[in-house]
C-alpha cells in the first residue's frame, strides 16, 4: 500500500508581533480621481503599496476594514470596488441605478453596500456586484428618498446594521433599517427629523448614535455639532452632555471622525482640530493637549489608524499626519500634496495588514506546513487528524474511537425514563379527544384540533382549518374521518385528510404528556389548484385578551409583541417576516402556535416583505392567521410543512415555590422559614465544559493550551472544586439550594470536545461568550442536534448531581437559535436555492425533556430557566422556576431609565411578569443602574401585584426584603392568589389608579387574606377600599392591619380607607378570625 509521508513540526504559532510598531496601510482617495495607498509613516512614493488614476472624478468612496475592499463613487454614477492594495484591479464595476452622480457611499457591517445620489435616490447594492441588489435584500433596493430642489442626500453606515440619510441641502435626516431601507428599525421614535439649517459633516458611533454637524446662522460662524439617540432623533442619547457645541471659531464643519472608544476627532474650514468624547461635547479629554490649529485649509476627511495616529486630509489636497496623543505637536509623517490642483481629499481609509486572527493568517495564506485542521497551531490535533484520515482511508473499525471514543456511549441512552414524569399524568383517549393535565384536545377529520381546553375554559371558538382559494375565491375542500390512537402513556397521535380540488393534505398530530401538538402536513398538488393555503385559528375574543410573540428577541424591542392584544376590527397585528412564536391567551391560559421555519411553505423569498402571520378581530372573535402559501404548489411533488400548537398552563406550579424559589439570604426572613437558594456562578463559568478540573491542574492546562496541546485530564473535578464545595456545604447546612450554571448551547473553546467535534457541533446563528481578559470564559454555540445534546445530558446526569450534589441548573442564553449546519442535520435549500436555518425548537425541546427527568431524578432538585420575556412553552415545559427582567436591562442600564411604569404597563405585566397561565414560578430580575428607595417601590408596585417573587438585586435590597418579610409572615406560602384582574376583582377602590390583589386564606386559614393595594397614579392621597366579602371568604366584622407600620385601618362599612403616595403599594392584612 501507498503510505503518505507527514512531516509535522511540533511549533506554535503566535498572532502577536514582536518589536517594532506594524504601520497601517492608509488608501488616500483623491477628488480628481486618483487613489494612493501608503504607509501611515512614510506618505512618499517609497511608502506607496498600489496606486491608481481612474481619469474621472471621484464624489464618495469607502473602505471595509474586514476584507479590504475600496468602494469608489464616480461623477458619472458608475461605482467600483478594488482591493487596498490592488486599486487597478476591478472586482466588479458598473453604473448603479439611472447614473445620477454618487454624492456617498457607505459599507454596512456585512460588506454590502449603500450609495447616494445628488437626486435624492439611496441604492442597496452587492459587494460583489455594484449593479444588483444584495443578496436577501428587503425590496425595493432602489428608493426615491427624497426629491425637488437640491435633493443632495449622503450616507453612512451603523455597526448596529442600520443607514443614517442625510439630505444635507433640505436638512433632513433618516434612520432605517440595513437589510430594508423602506423602513424605521423596530420601535424608533422621530426616525425622519428636520433640523434649522444645513447640514455639513456626519458620522455614526459605535453605540449606533449619530454624531451631525450644522451650518451656522450666517454660514461662516456658530456652526454646531450634534450628537443624536439613533433610537430618538430628537434628543441626544441618554446621558450624554454638550450636544449642540459650538467649538473654536464656529466655522464650517466637514470632517469628522472616531475612535474605536467613540474620541471625536471633529476639524473645522479655519483650519482647527478638536478632540472630544461623544458623551460629552464640552470637555476636553486631554486638557491643553485636546486641540490643534495652523492647518492651511480645513479638513475634507479624516481617519484614525491602528495606532492611535489621525491622518488628516485638507481642501487643497494635503494630508499630514498626526499623533493622536500629541495632535497639535510633530508630524508623524512627512507632509505631503496628493493633488496638483487644490483639489480636496475625499475619503480616507485605514488597513491594519497585521493579520489578528487564525483565519487572516488561513486567507493570507501564512498557515505553516503540518497545520492540517487550519487552526494555526501544529499540535497533536493535526497528529490526530492525520491519524484518523489515515484509518478512515483504509477502513480501519478501530477509526471510530477518534471521533466518538472521548463519549460514553451509554449517555446516549439517558434522560428517557420515566415517559411521563411528575407533575404530569399519563396521555388519555375517548374517542377523538385526548386527554393530558388539565387539558384536552378533540381533532376533527381534518387531522387538526376543532376544540381545546385549559384550566377549565374554552380556547377555541370554533375548529382550527385550512383554507384554499384560488383567484380570490375559497374551494371548499372533501374532509376524511379522525383517527386518534394512543401511542403510549407519553404520546397518541390524530390523522385527518382534506381534498381541495388540485390539492390534497394529509394531516398528523402527535400529542404529548404535556400537551405539545407537532402538526405535520403532506401537501401534493394533483392539478391546478389554489394559488393561496392558509391556517386560521379561532379563539373567543373573551379568552384571547394577551399576546406575545417574539422572534427570539427582547419584546421590548417590539412594543406590539406584548400585552394586550390591539384593539379595533380587521387586521389589528402582523409581521412581514416570520415569528417563531406567537402565544394568545389570558391571565390563566393561552395557546401557543409556533414554527421552527417555513421550510414547504410556498411563499416568496425570506428577505422580501409579504405578511407571514396577522391578527383578524371579527365581532367577538380573534382569529390568528398563517400564510402558508401566496403562489401555486408545484405539481405531483410532496411537501412537508410542519408547526406546533401548544395550550398553556404546561403543569402546575409547585406549592412551595413562593417560599424555595429564593436566591440570596433574607436576614429578615423569620428562621423557620429561611430556606435560601443560592445560584452560584463557579470561576470561568461552565460554559458547557462537560468535565472541568482541579484546582491543582489549572496551572498545567494553561500550560497545555497556551502550547496547542489538549488539556490535560486527570483528575474530573471543577474548576475552582474546593470553593464550590464550601459554598455547597454552606448553602446545604442551610437548608438551601446551589445550582450548577449550565447554558445549553455553549461549549469552551478551550474543552478537547470543541476542539474535535466544535465544527460538526456549531449552531451557525448561535450567540458565543468572548473575554478578552479569561479565556476560561470563551465559548462557542453548539447545537442540541448535534451529539452535544448527549455529552451534556450524560454530564449533569452522571456527575454535577450525583457527585458534586448540585441541586439543579441554572439555564443562561436559554433560546433555541436558528442552525443551518448540513454536518448535524439542520437547515435546508429553499425554493430559491439558499440554505436557509430552521430554529432548534423541536432538537431542544428534546434535550429538555431529557434533562427534566435527570434533574428531577434527584429528590428536591429543580431547573432554572433565565427567560427574559422570551416564553418558549414547547421548550419552557421542562423548567420548574422563569427569570424574566434583563429584557430591561439597556434601558436602565444604558439608556438612563429610571421608572418602570415608563417600560411595564399592567398589560405587559400580566403577560411577562406573571407564571400561572404559563406553567412555571415566576422571578424578576431587577436591573436599576442605581439603587433607589422610591423607584424600587415603584417596581415593586408592579411585581408584586402579579403574584411573582423578585431578586433583591439591582435594586434597594432593603424594600425587596421587608416585603418579602412582610408575605412569609402574614401566610402568602401557603394561599391562593386573586388578580386585581379576576373576575370578580378581589376588592374595589374609589380611584381608578387604585388596583389590588389579594392572597385569600392565607397560611391555609380560610377568612384571612392578604392584600397588595396599590396606586398607579402620579400623586398620593387617601382612598376606600371595599373587599370583596364572599369571594375573599371574609365575614363582615373583620380587622384589618397596615403591615408597614403595623396600623390598624378602620373598618367602616365593611371598608377602609388607606393612604398612598403616586406609584407607591402597601400591604394589608385582614382577617374575620
Amino acid at each position: 500500500m501507498n503510505v503518505r509521508k507527514v512531516v509535522i513540526a511540533l511549533a506554535v504559532v503566535t498572532l502577536a508581533l514582536c518589536g517594532a510598531v506594524q504601520a497601517d496601510y492608509v488608501t488616500i482617495v483623491t477628488g480628481d480621481g486618483r487613489a494612493y495607498t501608503v504607509d501611515e509613516f512614510d506618505l512618499s512614493i517609497v511608502g506607496q503599496v498600489s496606486t491608481c488614476n481612474y481619469g474621472k472624478s471621484i464624489y464618495s468612496a469607502a473602505g471595509n476594514s474586514v476584507n479590504g475592499d475600496i468602494v469608489l463613487g464616480f461623477a458619472d454614477g458608475t461605482a467600483a470596488v478594488a482591493k487596498y492594495n490592488s486599486l487597478g484591479t476591478f472586482i466588479t464595476s458598473g453604473t448603479v441605478g439611472n447614473g445620477t452622480a454618487l454624492t456617498d457611499v457607505a459599507v454596512r457591517p456585512n460588506g454590502e453596500l449603500y450609495f447616494t445620489t445628488v437626486t435624492g435616490l439611496a441604492y442597496a447594492r452587492s459587494h460583489t456586484n455594484v449593479t444588483a441588489a444584495p443578496s436577501g435584500y428587503t425590496l425595493p433596493a432602489d428608493l426615491q428618498l427624497i426629491s425637488g430642489t437640491a435633493p443632495y442626500l449622503y450616507v453612512a453606515a451603523s455597526p448596529l446594521d442600520e443607514v443614517l440619510f442625510v439630505a444635507s441641502d433640505r436638512k433632513e435626516t433618516w434612520i432605517r433599517r440595513g437589510n430594508n431601507m423602506s423602513l424605521a428599525p423596530s420601535g424608533y421614535l422621530y426616525s425622519h427629523i428636520y433640523w434649522d439649517r444645513r447640514l455639513t459633516a456626519k458620522l455614526v458611533l459605535s453605540t449606533g448614535d449619530i454624531v451631525l454637524s450644522q451650518m451656522g446662522p450666517d454660514g461662516n460662524a456658530g456652526a454646531q455639532v450634534f450628537v443624536r439617540d439613533n433610537a430618538n432623533m430628537s434628543i441626544p442619547p441618554a446621558g450624554y452632555v454638550g450636544s449642540g457645541a459650538i467649538l473654536g471659531t464656529g466655522a464650517y464643519v466637514r470632517a469628522i471622525a472616531r475612535t474605536a472608544d467613540d474620541l471625536l476627532i471633529i476639524g473645522n474650514d479655519s483650519g482647527q482640530i478638536f478632540l472630544r468624547y461623544a458623551n460629552n461635547l464640552t470637555t476636553e479629554p486631554f486638557p491643553g493637549n485636546s486641540y490643534a490649529a495652523g492647518f492651511p485649509w480645513g479638513p475634507t476627511a479624516m481617519a484614525v489608524t491602528s495606532n492611535n495616529n489621525v491622518v488628516i486630509g485638507l481642501y487643497n489636497g494635503q494630508i499630514y499626519v498626526r499623533s493622536l496623543d500629541d495632535i497639535d505637536g510633530s508630524e508623524v509623517a512627512p507632509s505631503l500634496d496628493f493633488t496638483a490642483d487644490n483639489t480636496g481629499i475625499v475619503a480616507i481609509i485605514p488597513h491594519d495588514p497585521t493579520p489578528t486572527n487564525c483565519d487572516e493568517i488561513t486567507s493570507q495564506g501564512k498557515n505553516m506546513t503540518g497545520d492540517l485542521n487550519r487552526d494555526c497551531y501544529v499540535n497533536i490535533d493535526d497528529l490526530a487528524l492525520f491519524a484518523l484520515d489515515w484509518l478512515t482511508e483504509y477502513k480501519n473499525p478501530e477509526a471510530d474511537f477518534l471521533k466518538a471514543g472521548l463519549i460514553p456511549d451509554s449517555y446516549s441512552g439517558l434522560g428517557y425514563e420515566p415517559e411521563v414524569p411528575a407533575p404530569w399524568t399519563p396521555v388519555v383517549i375517548n374517542g377523538a379527544t385526548v386527554n393530558v393535565w388539565n387539558r384536552a384536545v378533540t381533532f376533527g377529520g381534518n387531522g387538526l384540533p376543532e376544540n381545546i381546553t385549559s384550566a377549565g375554559m374554552n380556547v377555541l371558538s370554533g375548529p382550527v382549518v385550512l383554507r384554499a382559494f384560488a383567484d380570490d375565491l375559497e374551494l371548499l375542500p372533501a374532509v376524511g374521518a379522525a383517527h386518534v390512537t394512543k401511542l403510549s402513556d407519553g404520546s397518541a397521535e390524530a390523522t385527518g385528510s382534506m381534498a381541495f380540488s388540485g390539492l390534497s393534505v394529509n394531516t398528523r398530530s402527535l400529542i404529548e404528556f404535556d400537551g405539545c401538538i407537532r402538526i405535520e402536513l403532506e401537501v401534493l398538488a394533483t392539478g391546478t389548484g389554489p394559488d393561496s393555503f392558509i391556517l386560521d385559528i379561532p379563539l373567543s375574543s373573551d379568552f384571547a385578551e394577551l399576546i406575545n410573540s417574539h422572534k427570539l428577541n427582547y419584546v421590548i424591542s417590539e412594543p406590539t409583541s406584548s400585552g394586550s392584544i390591539p384593539a379595533g376590527t380587521g387586521v389589528v397585528w402582523n409581521r412581514d417576516y416570520l415569528v417563531p412564536f406567537i402565544w394568545l391567551g389570558n391571565t390563566k391560559a393561552g395557546l401557543s402556535w409556533f414554527a421552527a421555519s417555513q421550510k414547504g411553505w410556498m411563499v416568496a423569498p425570506a428577505t422580501t416583505s409579504e405578511v407571514t402571520q396577522e391578527i383578524i378581530r371579527t365581532g367577538s372573535e380573534v382569529k390568528l392567521r398563517v400564510h402558508l402559501a401566496d403562489r401555486a404548489f408545484p405539481l405531483g411533488q410532496v411537501r412537508q410543512i410542519v408547526f406546533g400548537l401548544h395550550p398553556t398552563p404546561v403543569k402546575p406550579i409547585r406549592a412551595d415555590w413562593r417560599l424555595k424559589e429564593r436566591y440570596g439570604r433574607h436576614p429578615m426572613a423569620p428562621p423557620e422559614l429561611l430556606c435560601n437558594s443560592v445560584l452560584f456562578e463557579p470561576f470561568g463559568k461552565w460554559w458547557g465544559w462537560p468535565e472541568p478540573k482541579s484546582d491543582a491542574l489549572v496551572t498545567k492546562m494553561q500550560w497545555d493550551i497556551d502550547n496547542g496541546l489538549v488539556p490535560y485530564q486527570q483528575d474530573r473535578e471543577p474548576v475552582g472544586w474546593p470553593v464550590l464545595e464550601t459554598a455547597r456545604n454552606q448553602v446545604h447546612a442551610d437548608g438551601g439550594r446551589i445550582y450548577w450554571y449550565a447554558p445549553v448551547h455553549q461549549l469552551a473553546n478551550i474543552s478537547p470536545w470543541y476542539r474535535l467535534y466544535g465544527k460538526d457541533w456549531e449552531l451557525t446563528e448561535g450567540v458565543g461568550y468572548e473575554n478578552a481578559t479569561d479565556e476560561w470564559y470563551n465559548a462557542e454555540p453548539v447545537c442540541p442536534a448535534s451529539k452535544w445534546q448527549d455529552l451534556y445530558i450524560g454530564t449533569i446526569a452522571t456527575r454535577s448531581l450525583p457527585i458534586y450534589d448540585f441541586d439543579g441548573v441554572y439555564l443562561d442564553t436559554y433560546m433555541p437559535y436558528k442552525c443551518k449546519n448540513a454536518a448535524h442535520g439542520c437547515g435546508y435549500i429553499d425554493d430559491y436555492g439558499v440554505r436557509q436555518g430552521e430554529y432548534t425548537i423541536w432538537p431542544m425541546r428534546e434535550q429538555m425533556k431529557r434533562l427534566y427527568r435527570v434533574v428531577h431524578a434527584k429528590a428536591g432538585a429543580s431547573i432554572i430557566g433565565h427567560i427574559s420575556s422570551t416564553p418558549m412553552p414547547p421548550i419552557y415545559s421542562f423548567i420548574d422556576s422563569a427569570l424574566s427582567g434583563e429584557q430591561y436591562w439597556t434601558y436602565f442600564q444604558v439608556q438612563g431609565g429610571v421608572d418602570y411604569h415608563t417600560v411595564l404597563p399592567l398589560d405587559k405585566c400580566r403577560t411577562e411578569v406573571m407564571g400561572r397561565q404559563w406553567g412555571w414560578a415566576p422571578l424578576w430580575l431587577p436591573e436599576f443602574k442605581t439603587a433607589a428607595s422610591a423607584t424600587s417601590r415603584e417596581l415593586l408596585s408592579l411585581i408584586l401585584l402579579h403574584d411573582s417573587l423578585i431578586l433583591s438585586a439591582n435594586m434597594d435590597g432593603y424594600e425587596a426584603n421587608i416585603s418579602n418579610k412582610y408575605l412569609w409572615e402574614l401566610g402568602f406560602v401557603n394561599s391562593e392568589f386573586v388578580g386585581y384582574f379576576d373576575s370578580p376583582p378581589p376588592a374595589t377602590a374609589s380611584s381608578p389608579n387604585i388596583y389590588v390583589s389579594a392572597y385569600k386564606d392565607a397560611n391555609g386559614i380560610p377568612g384571612d387574606v392578604i392584600l397588595i393595594i396599590t396606586n398607579h397614579g402620579l400623586t398620593g392621597g387617601t382612598f376606600n377600599i371595599v373587599p370583596n366579602l364572599g369571594d375573599l371568604g371574609l365575614s363582615s366584622g373583620w380587622t384589618a392591619i397596615e403591615k408597614q407600620y403595623n396600623m390598624t385601618l378602620t373598618n367602616v362599612n365593611d371598608a377602609f380607607d388607606v393612604y398612598l403616595p403616586g406609584k407607591d403599594f402597601t400591604i394589608v392584612s385582614i382577617s374575620s378570625n
